[in-house]
């Protein structure tokens, strides 16, 4: 069983920590002690399916962003059924891992060199984390992993809320104020804590 009081002290203190930072940032460490708030001791099969499905939401919630600057590209939904075809085992793990590995690599390649792009890339590599969480059907993949701070995995793969955070903000973490949407920036951390964790949660 989910230990609900528990969630919710964990997005209580999120709040409290999103409201003292001038950048609007909830920490990698806060959000893996959600995570693991969230599991179900005596269901992993759904634990997983919860973590992957929190993602997913990020990823539809920032879809607009990607059809704004991408118009052309219509690979993300085809990236989205995949991750759908993967949890209900309708993919080989291993088709999955060089999908998703060709796709960020290919916008990347493509799209990389313009700074404009910059929420596109940030979408992708979202998109490519998700795969990878379908493909291995651990829920506790984000969380096993001793780095409190979402730069500490630069130049590996980022966790797939923060880089959709980062598409919204228009900057990462380490990136001065200046350069980022504060406004932005909360208001989508502030919809994964109230809507889409509960919403997770309901299912």
């Amino acid at each position: 069983m989910i230990n609900t009081k528990f969630v919710n002290e964990q997005i209580q203190i999120g709040r409290h920590e999103l409201g003292s930072s001038p950048k609007a940032i909830l920490s990698l460490r806060r959000r893996t002690r959600i995570w693991a708030a969230m599991n179900d001791p005596d269901n992993i099969e759904i634990s997983f399916k919860h973590r992957v499905k929190l993602k997913l939401m990020c990823i539809h919630h920032v879809k607009h962003i990607w059809h704004s600057i991408l118009q052309e590209e219509a690979e993300l939904d085809e990236m989205i059924s995949l991750v759908y075809n993967l949890v209900s085992g309708n993919t080989p793990k291993e088709e999955g891992e060089i999908a998703g590995e060709k796709f960020l690599q290919k916008i990347t390649d493509r799209y990389g060199n313009e700074k404009s792009n910059f929420p596109a890339i940030m979408i992708a590599d979202a998109v490519s984390d998700t795969v990878v969480s379908a493909c291995y059907m651990d829920p506790d993949l984000d969380i096993v992993d001793t780095t409190d701070d979402d730069d500490g995995m630069l130049p590996d793969m980022l966790e797939a809320s923060y880089t959709c955070a980062s598409a919204v903000a228009g900057a990462l973490n380490w990136q001065p104020l200046e350069e980022t949407d504060a406004a932005a920036h909360r208001a989508f951390w502030l919809w994964y804590l109230d809507e889409a964790i509960p919403a997770v949660l309901a299912d």
